[in-house]
């Protein structure tokens, strides 16, 4: 695929300290990725993503996290590692230092727990979009959902008891 041969030649320049090709290189991939989201009608706003994070800084805050009866809602397992970073942050670092024992088996970047998170409103007939249908949450429809998240993560468990989820934000 184009793009990730793009992102690997980038990669390769970047390592040879040609620094000016690395950068050349670094735009057409991203380019590339960009156009091949769009494609899908996937479009990035900075502006819109800028709201959604301090919306979410403004939700999750001390009362919201103090006045729900979170043990409730979990499901009792020790499956998934989430490690969490923005890009070039060394979470694939972390990843593979993390999978290396036979115990442990690496994901790569799912999209798993943001596709859980656009379930939950229609799952639970809210009229808020997420975070704000979390209050609408029932015990009974949180394990629903996070059992299938964990069937999703089970597929990737080739003989593990713990699995590394890995994603950037």
């Amino acid at each position: 695929d184009r793009i990730a041969a793009s992102f690997t030649y980038a990669g390769i320049l970047e390592k040879q300290g040609q620094y000016s090709a690395t950068f050349e290189a670094y735009t057409l991939a991203n380019k590339l990725n960009r156009e091949a989201a769009q494609a899908k009608g996937i479009f990035f706003h900075s502006k819109r993503h800028a709201d959604k994070i301090q919306q979410a800084i403004n939700f999750f805050d001390d009362e919201f996290l103090s006045e729900n009866n979170w043990p409730n809602l979990a499901n009792k397992t020790e499956l998934p590692i989430f490690v969490v970073g923005m890009p070039r942050s060394g979470t694939t670092l972390i990843e593979q230092i993390i999978s290396r024992p036979p115990q442990s088996a690496g994901a790569g970047e799912l999209a798993a727990i943001e596709e859980l998170s656009l379930q939950i409103a229609p799952t639970t007939k809210s009229t808020h979009s997420y975070p704000e249908c979390l209050r609408d949450l029932s015990p009974h429809t949180s394990q629903l959902l996070s059992q299938q998240y964990l069937d999703k993560l089970s597929k990737n468990l080739r003989g593990s008891q713990r699995i590394v989820d890995k994603t950037w934000y």
